[in-house]
């Protein structure tokens, strides 16, 4: 790809989870997709500057950052929500952060003490009330 910054945050908003520019070499390559299929992030040094400040940016706004205060829930607990939020089961959100499903229901153990919730509809519900 280019090194348009413009272009690379547009990728990342998408979903990507390897940005690799045209000069990259067949090796470079290669391992990006092997990294990648790995579960790991593959950015360029140049264009990871461009990342951390559109996130330093946007940081106040970001509901992980207030979730994180009001509720006490853990990053990983936080990015789990959304995922519930679209119905997911336990073991397709696992896979989503090549995690097992016990630990995925570890910390839907957790969330509901933390924040006093009945179950994962609780969950949301409650994350929704206390961020907006």
């Amino acid at each position: 790809m280019a090194k348009d910054e413009r272009e690379f945050l547009q990728c990342v908003r998408a979903g990507i989870s390897g940005y690799l520019l045209r000069e990259a070499s067949a090796a470079e390559v290669l391992q990006a997709v092997q990294a990648v299929s790995s579960g790991e992030a593959v950015c360029p040094g140049t264009l990871c500057a461009a990342l951390f400040r559109y996130f330093e940016s946007d940081a106040a706004g970001l509901p992980c950052v207030s979730g994180r205060r009001r509720l006490g829930l853990s990053r990983r607990e936080l990015q789990i929500i959304p995922l519930i939020a679209q119905g997911l089961t336990n073991k397709e959100i696992a896979t989503h952060f090549s995690l097992s499903e016990q630990t995925v229901k570890n910390h839907l153990y957790r969330m509901k003490h933390k924040i006093g919730a009945e179950d994962r509809l609780e969950i949301v519900q409650l994350y929704r009330t206390q961020v907006s």
